[in-house]
């Protein structure tokens, strides 16, 4: 069994009556559910109280969670003492917390300049690994946006992934950047397995109508309606879907919204959850969200590369396993959206 450390204040705790740790794709934080005596031995120190506790969950030696104690539960009964602890990476405080008005507004500042500045004052830092695409023409923060929306927004301006690093810092990332993960093979090492095959929201074409951003002493006619259009050849049925862009663009770049979009829905149409019964890959390394692994499993008719979107790692007395939410890696395309030009992005 992987071993499971909650570190508080400098104390540590290794046993656990129950544990459940979790990490996913288009998350801000990571998160741990763990249940543990308050006191196994004479002489152990009582876990702190202290709202807001700096916590390190670490599996195998690896920090998977950096953060801070949300939520204490201390309970006990002729039988014993026990206390139920909840936490996130310390990059949560991003999702609950307001943006500040000022700056608010940012010209010709790069992704990771503004996501820079609106983490720092909450002690989280930025880490990038992937291309972060121009500079913003302009970015304005709305009255009352939390950190993590305004983040998000700008993101998918830029077609980047935003996640937590297990080190309370975030992650500019694109989907697959993390690397490979070990082959999942039916009867080998998959425990469990359940397939998720839901066609309900995949389309056979896929419209985008817009406003063409073109200025001058053209026809204003020609460029009044524009749209772009992409087609899922599996889907056999007539099925159009037909949205309205927020903001103005060409033909060219509402066609590559389209295909996007047919990418996105066949992507999230086909999708498992598989359970194997360690924390750990052969080598060592804790399973973790957006690598890539071969997966082979002919009950549920699956043979390619698909996305770990998300890790759900759980201990209930001697029994560990570790469930597997693996997508293919179109799900976590972004619709890139172009920017705004007389009002910027804070609409």
């Amino acid at each position: 069994m992987a071993a499971l450390e909650l570190i508080v204040e400098g104390h540590s705790w290794t046993r656990f009556r129950a544990a459940k740790v979790v990490k996913r794709i288009g998350s801000a934080a990571g998160g741990f559910d763990l249940t543990l005596d308050d006191r196994w031995e004479p002489g152990a120190p009582h876990l702190p109280f202290r709202g807001h506790a700096p916590v390190t969950v670490k599996v195998a030696g690896e920090t998977v969670i950096t953060g801070l104690m949300d939520r204490v539960e201390p309970e006990y009964d002729k039988d014993g003492y026990k206390v139920r602890v909840t936490g996130r990476d310390r990059s949560g405080q991003l999702v609950d917390c307001s943006a500040p008005v000022k700056p608010g507004e940012w010209i010709d500042a790069t992704l990771d300049a503004i996501a820079r500045e609106l983490a720092a004052p909450f002690g989280v830092t930025v880490r990038v690994e992937t291309d972060l695409g121009a500079p913003f023409k302009k970015f304005t923060i709305k009255t009352g946006e939390t950190v993590m929306a305004a983040l998000s927004r700008a993101c998918r301006h830029r077609g980047v992934l935003l996640m937590p690093d297990g080190l309370g810092n975030i992650l500019l990332t694109t989907a697959g950047a993390g690397g490979r993960a070990e082959r999942l093979v039916g009867g080998v090492n998959i425990f469990a397995a359940k397939g998720v095959f839901d066609e309900s929201q995949r389309f056979s074409s896929y419209t985008v109508m817009g406003q063409d951003d073109a200025v001058g002493w053209a026809d204003v006619s020609a460029h009044a309606s524009v749209q772009g259009v992409a087609t899922d050849p599996a889907v056999r049925l007539h099925r159009p879907w037909i949205d309205v862009a927020e903001v103005k663009g060409n033909a060219d770049d509402l066609t590559r919204t389209a295909r996007t979009q047919a990418a996105i829905a066949a992507g999230r149409a086909r999708q498992a959850e598989i359970t194997v019964k360690s924390w750990t890959q052969s080598d060592g390394r804790t399973w973790w969200p957006n690598r890539t692994a071969y997966v082979d499993d002919g009950y549920l008719r699956l043979a390619e590369d698909l996305l770990i979107e998300g890790v759900s790692l759980e201990v209930e007395g001697d029994r560990e396993t570790a469930t597997l939410t693996v997508v293919h890696p179109d799900a976590w395309r972004i619709a890139v959206l172009p920017e705004r030009e007389s009002e910027g992005l804070g609409w």
